[in-house]
């Protein structure tokens, strides 16, 4: 009786989890269905459509893919799942890209992210020039099945490390639509990829990849890349603790965010590094987080690609705060300095003005007698005579 008892409340749940189960499934089938797309920005019913159905697919050994929704009019992300986020980093590190320029340029020429972008783009174009057509759509879509599977691709990920530090690794993607539904009579679609990862780190690397990547990370300067944007790409973390931001707060945001009061001179630095040059040495007031200002020396350099356009930047950058205190004291001795001299010159002057003044008087006195002297002495008088000098 209790073994059939036990036995009856065993299926009793085992039905109500398989239920509860296929409800989701149904759900997640009923927001994710392919079809063409139209050239609308998502609602945020949409939205949440996309990312309920993302969170489903992302479900503990559910999907092993790397799952990433583009907007097909600006080929930025719209929702990734936690398979994509393990390894490409948090969502907010790459929201404002292009996703096609996380490819990287390879020795080809470019033909790596050129071929990336470009199938990436059959599918955007198929979905904006056939709007709301499902037919022509899929038609079109099906006869792009050789753009739209595309192999290793080498890709910049950020998620791979606790650092967050770029790492280069090899993908394959393989590239579709869904179409979502929303109450206002909208379809909104959004191009789907969906990635493998081609070759894990082997065990033997990570331990050296770790040191690596602690070496740069609490480097004794700070450093970070900039694409040709001037967006912050990656920053070690001696950075972040001199500014005092987060990684979400500082990574992919731009550099002027964050030295506003130096605007023109970091326009003309990157001039200067876009035409090749490195500088060296270069003073710049950072803000911290709290509003303060702090100064820093920048040098750095581009690395370029193998078609000679803007790679991204190699920035060191070294705390200039002890060099300006040096020289605000030296500036204020020589202040000190010539302030003295000026009071000394003044003191000789007034010293001078009050000598000189008797001494003027004293001369004239003199030059008077010599000259009354010589008016009433007669020349003619022998002083050798006694008398003739008594009567003188």
């Amino acid at each position: 009786f209790f073994l059939n008892f036990h036995f009856g409340i065993f299926c009793f749940i085992f039905s109500m989890l398989s239920i509860q189960l296929a409800t989701n499934k149904q759900v997640a089938r009923s927001s994710i269905r392919s079809s063409s797309s139209l050239d609308t920005i998502p609602t945020i019913q949409t939205m949440a459509s996309l990312q309920s159905a993302l969170k489903f697919l992302s479900l503990p050994n559910a999907c092993p893919l790397s799952i990433i929704a583009l907007d097909p009019a600006t080929g930025k992300p719209l929702a990734v799942n936690s398979a994509f986020e393990s390894i490409f980093g948090p969502f907010y590190k790459f929201k404002e890209w292009e996703f096609g320029d996380a490819a990287t340029e390879d020795d080809d020429g470019g033909s790596n992210r050129t071929r990336f972008r470009g199938a990436i783009q059959v599918v955007c174009d198929s979905l904006l020039k056939h709007n709301g057509d499902d037919d022509v759509g899929a038609a079109v879509l099906g006869n792009t099945n050789r753009n739209r599977n595309i192999r290793n691709v080498e890709m910049l990920t950020l998620g791979t490390n606790e650092a967050g530090l770029p790492v280069r690794k090899y993908f394959d993607w393989s590239i579709g639509w869904v179409k979502l539904d929303s109450e206002e009579d909208e379809m909104n679609a959004a191009v789907m990829l969906y990635g493998t990862l081609v070759n894990e780190v082997e065990s033997t690397n990570r331990a050296r990849d770790a040191e690596l990547i602690d070496f740069f990370q609490n480097a004794p300067i700070a450093m970070h890349w900039l694409n040709g944007d001037g967006t912050i790409l990656w920053a070690n973390q001696t950075e972040m603790n001199v500014l005092g931001y987060t990684a979400e707060e500082y990574i992919g945001q731009p550099i002027m965010n964050f030295c506003p009061d130096e605007k023109e001179l970091v326009l003309e630095t990157f001039k200067q590094l876009g035409s090749g040059k490195t500088i060296k040495d270069v003073p710049v007031r950072f803000r911290t987080k709290d509003g303060k200002i702090v100064h820093l020396l920048i040098d750095s350099n581009v690395a370029y690609n193998k078609d000679g356009s803007f790679g991204h930047t190699r920035c060191f950058i070294r705390d200039d705060t002890a060099r300006k205190i040096q020289d605000s004291r030296v500036q204020v001795l020589l202040d000190e300095n010539e302030r003295s001299l000026r009071m000394l010159d003044n003191f000789l002057s007034r010293t001078l003005h009050h000598v000189m003044g008797p001494l003027h008087a004293l001369r004239a006195t003199c030059d008077l007698i010599c000259d009354r002297l010589q008016t009433s002495t007669p020349h003619n008088i022998d002083y050798t005579n006694k008398e003739n000098l008594e009567n003188a």
